[in-house]
């Protein structure tokens, strides 16, 4: 049926550049980047929920907590 349509399979992604993917990974957890530095772009955007926090408003600076339990500090 998906023969018919014209349908074919997607063709293999390109390897990850390891160098590049740790680097990824480092600026995605570092503090330093942040206005105050208290805060990272993982703070919110937690890998372990595919970077999302299902929050419909940030949170950003001052909050506690990580991805939808994150909440505004006191």
């Amino acid at each position: 049926m998906l023969v018919d349509a014209g349908v074919s399979p997607l063709a293999a992604p390109p390897a990850s550049d390891s160098a590049l993917v740790a680097i990824g990974r480092a600026l995605m957890f570092d503090r330093v980047l942040s206005g105050n530095r208290d805060i990272s772009c993982a703070t919110c955007h937690h890998p372990a929920r595919n970077t999302g926090d299902g929050l419909s408003f940030s949170i950003g600076t001052g909050g506690t907590g990580a991805g939808a339990a994150r909440h505004l500090g006191t």
